[in-house]
């Protein structure tokens, strides 16, 4: 999931948008740390990940409501 780090990011149900700042890797519950209008952590779990565009650097996530 490091590789990640910088990327862009779209969530599919709310429509925000911004930009992966870090990972944290915690054993059973690994975040992602991204910037939209502010800094949140957000579950780094597949279920969670709709898309990895490696050309664009996009990944576009279906999180679930107020999560972000």
């Amino acid at each position: 999931m490091d590789e990640l780090i910088g990327y862009s990011f779209r969530d599919k149900a709310s429509g925000k948008t911004g930009r992966i700042t870090g990972f944290m890797d915690i054993p059973d519950n690994p975040l992602f740390e991204v910037e939209t209008d502010q800094q949140a952590m957000i579950p780094a779990r597949e279920e969670f990940i709709v898309e990895v565009d490696v050309e664009e650097k996009m990944v576009v996530f279906d999180l679930p409501e107020g999560l972000i």
